[in-house]
């Protein structure tokens, strides 16, 4: 019956398991970002998104030495026969945004025009200047309507702030050098698609590959490359060379320490049953409850099959026995399963959605094991086999002599280790560094690129500040009284210097009614006052000034100038009262940049502001995300060992739940001191192994507690620890930190809790 019952669950598994595979139900992810959890602040998080979801389709490639133009030429070339090759085109059309700023010439100043109207000859010397200039569409386009040159000048001010490019012969370069040199830029878009997993790879490469042609033939040109498309790549591959490698190699070694031990092609067999059945039913949980599986998550899900494999080595050492009984074998399984799911329950409530991953793939993958121990495994695996081998049988008895002799001595044992970790953690406390460079696995070309990008794209020490108010009024506000600060600052900045502060916001474009309405009357006092007087003489042209309606971003929004502006706008509307309508219970968020800004500096300026200034450092805010999660996690941890004490309590007694949950502190305590004299700070991830180590330890302790010393028991328990530090240890192998660190952990709290659990053991006359 068991052998059937087994069997029918093998087969609605494998029914399952095509289904999510075929119907395209298993859907991958690589984005690190998506790692985390997202803000609490819903306006934030949806302006967040608006301002930046779209950055990551793009692709950067530049351009630099000696041949960067042919090279930036064949490069383009080579890549419009490509299918993943959209260019992003510069459209400066310059002579239609002049033309729909024209109607509003009456409100409209940038900053080195309004310092001209201080005097007649200011302004003549202003003006004449900005004719000389040999080419400059923006006066062509605007002086017959405007012959103040107030919008033609405002127009260039607002361009010239908005780019790190400009437009030479159709190809893009850098307004400012680096290292004395001219960057070509090449900016497109890939598909939604092309950041999935798979695709993210092939694209990549694809990529990397045009690059390499154009290297080789151009070898005096240096090209550079960046986005979230390399990111994904890299992490991606990283990843899945990271599974199959530790995974294989861990489950190659346990194969043959299995075959060692038991000397059974039929325990080798069950071995590898109840693993696979174990990670079917993980990956079909995680199929059918997530519309995407992040691929880190299977990593840190490969530590599934050092749990499952438990079950089976207790299953296996017991038959070994000549009068095998199955039922206490198979309550101390599922009791551990309980207290074990019951803490993995718990980090599903946890911040950090792919901690919910992989609760639920081990959870689910725990129940295929035990299923198929409780129904396979007994039933292919003989009492009969060979099992005898002397010197194994030597060994073992030497062991159990060892755990007798220090269980007799296990109160002074316990205090001395108590001891030593509390002196330990009072002599070197535990410092954490919760950086985002633990979620990375990139490499250092890619970051070095990043940055390089950033720094002529953008400029040095780039801030950036969310603007938050309840109307567009109140933001372009707010915004205006930051410039207001900034230019305070440049004011004191030194002419020589290479980074004058920036400024960049959609106020550059749409200055607010109120400015509008000061601005108005400054250009009619200077008209009062024969500003423009000898200006007019010279040229024979007229200068008047309308009043008209202001400029608003509906007016903006539909116009030409619309894709600088609304990118930089996030509008929470509440459409009750129509689609344009500015309602009471809107919000409105934009994004204001500030380049060559200190931290210092920074703080200075958004001083007195209040909530609705709110800087927006990215990296910033996943550590301090990361920290909060890090926390979160001590407090599951906790709650999960008070589950833990409670169930052993209801089981076996206070006495019990009292040194296990002993022995399970000391282990966790151990294992992060430990880690941290090796890796030094330490981060989320190490407080994630706790769980695991938790897991773990629940059986090793439950075990113990049901079964004692016997060789069975004791045999079963050091080959799963066995198991679990080949799978654990091979992860300190890995270039992601976040592994390294997840693995190191673990493995040295497996060691730790093998030792301790045999001394927290309480007999029946004690309990």
């Amino acid at each position: 019956m068991k052998r059937q019952l087994g069997l029918f669950q093998g087969l609605v598994a494998m029914i399952l398991l095509l289904f999510v595979l075929i119907w395209g139900k298993a859907k991958f992810q690589a984005d690190i970002l998506s790692l985390l959890p997202q803000n609490v602040q819903t306006v934030l998080q949806d302006a967040e998104s608006h301002f930046f979801d779209g950055n990551k389709r793009h692709v950067f490639i530049s351009f630099s030495g000696k041949n960067a133009k042919l090279s930036h030429d064949h490069f383009f070339s080579l890549s419009q026969k490509k299918p993943w090759f959209n260019v992003k085109t510069l459209d400066l059309d310059l002579e239609k945004a002049v033309q729909f700023y024209l109607p509003y010439q009456g409100v409209l100043l940038a900053d080195d025009f309004s310092k001209a109207l201080s005097s007649p000859e200011s302004y003549t010397l202003f003006a004449s200047q900005k004719l000389t200039e040999i080419v400059n569409p923006f006066v062509s386009a605007s002086i017959a309507q405007d012959p103040s040159l107030a919008t033609a000048e405002f127009v260039e001010q607002a361009f010239a702030k908005n780019d790190g490019l400009a437009l030479e012969d159709g190809r893009l370069i850098t307004t400012s050098s680096l290292k004395g040199q001219q960057q070509f830029i090449l900016i497109f878009t890939v598909d939604n698609e092309a950041l999935n997993v798979n695709k993210a790879i092939t694209v990549a490469e694809d990529i990397k590959q045009v690059m390499h042609q154009i290297e080789r033939q151009y070898p005096d040109s240096e090209v550079k490359y960046s986005g979230v498309l390399f990111h994904t790549a890299e992490n991606a591959s990283q990843a899945k060379f990271e599974m199959s490698f530790f995974g294989g190699l861990s489950l190659l070694a346990m194969l043959i320490m299995v075959y060692f031990v038991f000397r059974s092609k039929t325990a080798l067999f069950a071995v590898m049953l109840t693993i696979s059945n174990a990670v079917i039913y993980g990956f079909i949980a995680l199929a059918l409850l997530f519309d995407s599986v992040h691929i880190i998550s299977l990593v840190f899900g490969v530590t599934l099959i050092g749990i499952s494999i438990d079950y089976c080595f207790h299953v296996l050492t017991e038959l070994r026995d000549k009068k095998p009984s199955l039922t206490i074998v198979n309550k101390s399984i599922f009791l551990g399963f309980i207290s074990t799911a019951l803490g993995y329950i718990l980090l599903t409530l946890a911040p950090m959605n792919f901690l919910s991953q992989v609760a639920t793939f081990i959870i689910a993958g725990l129940v295929g094991a035990m299923i198929c121990v409780f129904t396979l495994v007994p039933t292919i695996s003989s009492s009969k086999s060979e099992l005898n081998n002397a010197k194994r049988d030597k060994q073992l008895a030497n062991l159990i002599s060892l755990i007798k002799y220090l269980q007799v001595r296990r109160v002074g044992l316990l205090l001395v280790v108590t001891a030593l970790v509390f002196v330990s953690y009072l002599i070197l406390p535990i410092k954490f560094n919760d950086s985002i460079a633990d979620l990375n696995g990139s490499s250092a070309t890619l970051i070095s690129n990043e940055n390089f990008h950033q720094k002529i794209l953008s400029g040095q020490n780039v801030k950036r500040l969310f603007i938050l108010g309840s109307t567009i009024e109140q933001v372009l506000q707010t915004e205006e009284a930051i410039r207001t600060r900034v230019s305070a600052l440049i004011a004191e900045t030194d002419a020589s210097s290479k980074f004058v502060p920036k400024v960049t916001g959609i106020s550059d474009w749409l200055p607010s009614k109120q400015l509008q309405h000061a601005n108005n009357k400054q250009l009619k006092f200077a008209q009062a006052n024969d500003v423009f007087s000898s200006w007019q003489q010279a040229t024979g042209l007229e200068v008047t000034f309308n009043a008209p309606e202001p400029l608003t971003y509906q007016a903006i929004k539909n116009s030409v100038v619309a894709p600088y502006v609304s990118p930089f706008l996030y509008a929470g509307l509440n459409k009750s009262l129509g689609q344009d309508a500015e309602n009471d219970n809107d919000q409105f968020v934009s994004l204001l940049q500030l380049s060559n800004i200190t931290r210092a500096q920074l703080v200075s300026i958004t001083e007195g502001l209040g909530d609705q200034v709110i800087p927006f450092d990215k990296a910033e805010n996943i550590s301090q995300i990361m920290t909060d999660s890090r926390e979160s996690l001590l407090y599951w941890f906790m709650l999960a060992l008070v589950m833990f004490s409670l169930v052993i309590c209801f089981q076996f007694g206070l006495k019990a739940a009292g040194n296990h949950s002993l022995a399970l502190v000391l282990s966790v305590s151990i294992a992060l001191m430990l880690s941290y004299m090796i890796q030094g700070p330490l981060n989320l991830f190490n407080v994630l192994a706790m769980m695991l180590i938790l897991a773990l330890a629940i059986d090793y302790l439950i075990f113990y507690q049901y079964r004692g010393t016997n060789a069975s028991n004791v045999l079963a328990i050091s080959l799963s620890a066995l198991s679990s530090m080949f799978v654990f240890g091979v992860l300190i192998f890995s270039n992601t930190p976040a592994v390294y660190s997840f693995g190191l952990t673990v493995m040295l709290g497996i060691v730790s809790i093998f030792i301790l659990a045999p001394l927290s053991v309480v007999n029946k006359e004690e309990q």
